[in-house]
């Protein structure tokens, strides 16, 4: 009876998206970014792990779905209801999903969709805004730049801005290309970074490893993601990108990071949050 109870009261609030009526009263959720508990897949029919995972799954049980599992960041419940969600129903912040396995493309959407609203909040409140100024000044471009971006080098149509950290390099590059074919962009970007960002050595430079990128279109902008290598060197890592059209050309918001002993997949959904949200501005 007390988990049917329990059952309705969780389902009554996803259909209902009530809400505690104060936020700051919510117990902070637990598990990483990324982490899903998964409840009632005991045979891996959601299909969420992939060979590079875009989140870490924790299965589950119902009778196990109680105390701090319910503080759990995001918590899909396997069923044969209606699909239905809802936010900061237990802890802050919080996504809780109820479908059937049929739904896992729809669940992964959301669950993306969460972290990328996550990431961008969390930008909202640690951001940098005298490199923001900087960026506006130079390119038009009004956007969030992380905090601890605080080290920056300047040339005409470049920018790039950075960490400190040597064993973990986050960097923005804000640049502008000459008007030319999309299926030069890659190419075109290359060549600006191989320019303005050197190693230890004069003659070791930042390269795009061609081979690897990869372009698709979101929202009207393009997006290039890949690696990149600096030549003459160790260091690489992976790259995201988005290229808008403008009048005065194509502008580029390219983030990359190196981190060689960290896992860099939360790394770069939140520089991806830098470069590609609603929220960006590019003064047209």
């Amino acid at each position: 009876m007390r988990k049917v109870l329990f059952a309705g009261i969780m389902i009554a609030c996803i259909l209902l998206g009530c809400r505690q009526a104060s936020h700051h009263r919510l117990p902070s959720s637990s598990a990483r970014a990324g982490e899903v508990l998964v409840v009632g897949d005991t045979t891996g029919q959601l299909g969420l792990p992939q060979p590079e995972p875009r989140f870490d799954v924790r299965p589950t049980t119902q009778d196990q779905l109680k105390g701090n599992a319910l503080l759990a960041r995001a918590i899909v419940i396997l069923s044969d209801k209606p699909y239905a969600s809802g936010h900061d129903l237990n802890a802050r912040p919080q996504l809780v999903i109820e479908a059937s396995a049929r739904d896992s493309a729809r669940i992964l959407r959301d669950l993306l969709a969460f972290e990328e609203q996550e990431s961008y909040d969390f930008l909202q409140h640690n951001h940098h805004p005298k490199m923001e100024e900087k960026i506006r000044r130079q390119f038009g471009v009004q956007m969030k730049v992380p905090e601890a971006m605080r080290a920056s080098k300047t040339s005409k149509d470049f920018l790039w801005i950075a960490t400190n950290g040597a064993e973990n390099l986050r960097s923005l590059c804000v640049l502008r290309l000459a008007d030319r074919p999309k299926a030069d962009w890659a190419r075109a970007i290359d060549e600006i970074l191989s320019q303005h960002i050197h190693g230890d050595q004069a003659s070791s430079s930042m390269h795009l490893a061609l081979a690897t990128v990869q372009t698709q279109q979101e929202r009207g902008i393009d997006l290039l993601t890949g690696q990149w290598m600096m030549e003459g060197n160790a260091m690489g890592g992976p790259f995201v990108a988005s290229v808008k059209k403008t009048r005065q050309g194509a502008l580029v918001l390219l983030a990359f990071a190196y981190a060689p002993e960290r896992e860099k997949r939360n790394i770069m959904r939140q520089l991806r949050t830098v470069v590609f949200n609603d929220h960006i501005s590019y003064g047209e």
